[in-house]
């Protein structure tokens, strides 16, 4: 891949709006999950639980929380069935 010290201006460019592509479209992946599980992203809970909104990898986090939380009641409901 290379150092950055041997790219041209315009190819460090070119590699941020790849960067940036990819962070949307991982961004715009983890609200289709939290949509197809009905997660609600309510920005003051996430910020009150120590999670930063804006960040990507706290957003992933967040979903991650919340999609435990719904395999542990998934659980407990079955273990309530037994």
């Amino acid at each position: 891949m290379g150092t950055i010290d041997n790219l041209s201006k315009r190819e460090i460019s070119n590699r941020l709006q790849v960067i940036e592509y990819f962070n949307d479209m991982m961004r715009q992946s983890l609200e289709e999950i939290a949509q197809l599980f009905r997660i609600e992203i309510c920005r003051d809970e996430m910020e009150a639980a120590g999670f930063n909104y804006a960040s990507d990898e706290d957003f992933g986090n967040w979903i991650y929380s919340k999609l435990y939380d719904i395999e542990k009641e998934r659980r407990n409901n079955i273990n309530l069935m037994s």
